[in-house]
């Protein structure tokens, strides 16, 4: 059975048990797959008033793609740690549910495994492949920072599993881009690209 360092239990909780009006009202929103999708359709948006049709649909595969495999990466790694989430281990966890905001004990969902977070890993991907391949600034590397942040907030996942998480999704986002330059590279060095 995976154990908690004593580094990231004692972040889990100080992270988890501080608690701010405006955080419990936006966390639940940035940890939704809601913005994860927002976030790809502006990408796609703004690669086609940048760049035409043919980039924005470029755009779009390749997020699906870096995002999909970060996912499904993410997910095979959790079958192989077993690590059970914070809910299910620490007391008095706040959480987030239908009811709203409490402190819980073993929830619905607490069994779920924990390591690495999928969340951490798709928002990493996408900030990658929007930076490498879509041409965005920096900034959008915000994205996975607040994503990984809302996931210990909300007492879904130590900070080690958002740390794993990240190197995950940057992986991945990292061979899709390079794979993706390639073939771009190959593409304009051919007698007819």
């Amino acid at each position: 059975m995976f154990v908690s360092a004593s580094w990231d239990q004692f972040l889990f909780l100080a992270i988890n048990g501080a608690r701010f009006v405006l955080l419990d009202w936006f966390m639940p929103l940035v940890s939704s797959h809601v913005v994860l999708f927002g976030l790809a359709v502006a990408a796609v948006v703004w690669t086609l008033r940048r760049s035409g049709l043919r980039q924005a649909g470029v755009v779009a595969l390749i997020l699906a793609v870096a995002v999909g495999l970060s996912d499904v990466t993410a997910g095979v790694l959790k079958k192989i740690a077993h690590r059970p989430r914070p809910l299910a281990v620490e007391h008095g966890v706040w959480a987030h549910g239908d009811e709203g905001w409490r402190r819980w004990e073993n929830p619905p969902g607490a069994g779920k495994s924990s390591f690495p977070s999928a969340h951490a890993a798709n928002a990493a991907a996408a900030a990658v492949v929007l930076l490498a391949v879509a041409g965005w600034r920096r900034h959008v590397l915000w994205l996975p920072g607040v994503v990984g942040y809302s996931r210990i907030y909300l007492g879904k996942h130590y900070p080690a599993d958002v740390l794993a998480g990240f190197a995950v999704g940057l992986a991945v986002g990292l061979v899709v881009s390079v794979l993706v330059q390639s073939f771009r590279s190959r593409g304009a060095a051919s007698p007819g690209g």
